[in-house]
């Protein structure tokens, strides 16, 4: 009787050690599913980080293939067809005498329309005079900042043809005068200089 008493000590030890052995294998499983999960969401964020860095890549790639178009476009709208040249460099003297002329002339219409203007003026119509004046006062600026560029250039390359005897003398304030005319006499100086260049050059 004891002796039978005895087995059922042992059937619960056996029962319980197969329940904790269910358990941790369980566990085990719990654990093992969660790691592939985590190392899955792991693989999962440093591939979104990859592909964002791609991304971040190709942008980079974009704004510097922008931008050598936008040098390349600001080198054309400057003349500038490689170092140290303009597409003046490449006109012939008959063309380069043209093309200064051509704009001498475009802005010396406005500068004469201005001193007309003056010459016409009287105490008796002086605002209007005044309006008409500041008027045609922008409208040279303007034309002449359109092709301030283009002056400058013309200038530069006419003095690098012609004879250095005609050139080596030249007043500072002429050349800072380009930059920047200040009023109409200076304008006027610009255009006189850039004429007489221009007529200097042989064809």
């Amino acid at each position: 009787m004891e002796e039978k008493e005895n087995k059922y000590p042992l059937k619960q030890v056996a029962t319980a050690v197969g329940i904790t052995i269910v358990a941790i294998v369980a566990l085990a499983t719990l654990f093992h599913s969660l790691s592939i999960n985590s190392l899955k969401s792991v693989i999962d964020s440093k591939d979104a980080i990859i592909e964002s860095k791609n991304q971040s890549y190709e942008s980079l790639e974009d704004k510097f293939v922008a931008k050598n178009d936008t040098i390349s476009d600001l080198r054309k709208r400057l003349y500038m067809i490689e170092k140290n040249k303009t597409a003046y460099t490449i006109l012939s003297n008959k063309e380069l005498k043209q093309k200064t002329l051509s704009i001498v002339k475009s802005i010396r219409n406005d500068l004469n329309e201005y001193w007309k203007l003056s010459h016409e003026s009287s105490d008796e119509n002086y605002k209007e005079y005044q309006k008409m004046s500041d008027e045609l006062s922008y409208t040279l600026e303007s034309n002449y900042n359109i092709n301030k560029v283009d002056i400058i250039l013309c200038k530069d390359e006419l003095i690098s043809r012609i004879p250095n005897k005609y050139t080596k003398k030249r007043e500072s304030f002429i050349e800072l005068s380009y930059e920047n005319p200040v009023n109409p006499l200076g304008y006027e100086m610009v255009l006189d200089d850039l004429e007489r260049l221009a007529k200097l050059l042989i064809d």
